[in-house]
């Protein structure tokens, strides 16, 4: 991943409602965020360089930040909208999994990128030191450790659903610990 210019059709206005401002989050904040954070945290290892490891030590941070939020608010709209909006955060869910298999190329529609992974991994082993990982390397990481956490992440939303408020003074679900447990493992240390 590096900078670049974002593509117009992927800026999107306001949420119009409870059920689109759940997908949208559950799209780009949940999904989104927790993948970034946990690639990041990825080249956070890989990375020797002082400056580089401080800023990407920050850039895991926010990330995780971004992601416990995202996790939070959809929490919240799902409680608030019910099966409605629980309905709709899923189907998001199932498409983005479905989309990012077509990008690994193990879903159906799935096409071949333009370079072969071994000229992919010579440049990740010529970058990482700097932070810098390929797009295949990305994309593992992306469909590995990243979305085995999102989907650990979505299952404990929704088991903590069905928990009795009333009976339990525990009902504001927290995914921080979960998503600083995996950061930290990939890291092989404490950073979030």
């Amino acid at each position: 991943y590096t900078p670049g210019p974002m593509p117009i059709n992927y800026i999107k206005g306001p949420a119009k409602s409870l059920t689109e401002m759940a997908e949208m989050t559950m799209d780009d904040g949940c999904i989104g965020e927790t993948v970034a954070s946990v690639i990041a945290s990825r080249q956070l290892a890989y990375a020797k360089d002082p400056m580089v490891r401080r800023a990407l030590t920050a850039v895991v941070r926010e990330e995780a930040t971004h992601a416990e939020l995202a996790w939070k608010t959809v929490d919240w709209a799902v409680r608030k909208g019910g099966k409605k909006v629980e309905s709709a955060v899923l189907k998001t869910f199932d498409r983005v999994v479905a989309e990012t298999l077509v990008r690994e190329g193990k879903g159906s529609g799935a096409r071949k990128g333009h370079f072969t992974e071994s000229e992919d991994v010579k440049k990740t082993v010529s970058m990482e030191a700097f932070g810098v990982l390929g797009e295949c390397a990305a994309r593992k990481i992306e469909t590995g450790p990243a979305m085995k956490l999102v989907k650990a992440l979505l299952k404990d939303m929704l088991a903590n659903l069905h928990v009795d408020s009333a009976k339990s003074s525990q009902h504001v679900w927290e995914p921080r610990k979960r998503i600083q447990d995996c950061i930290n493992a990939v890291v092989g240390q404490k950073i979030v």
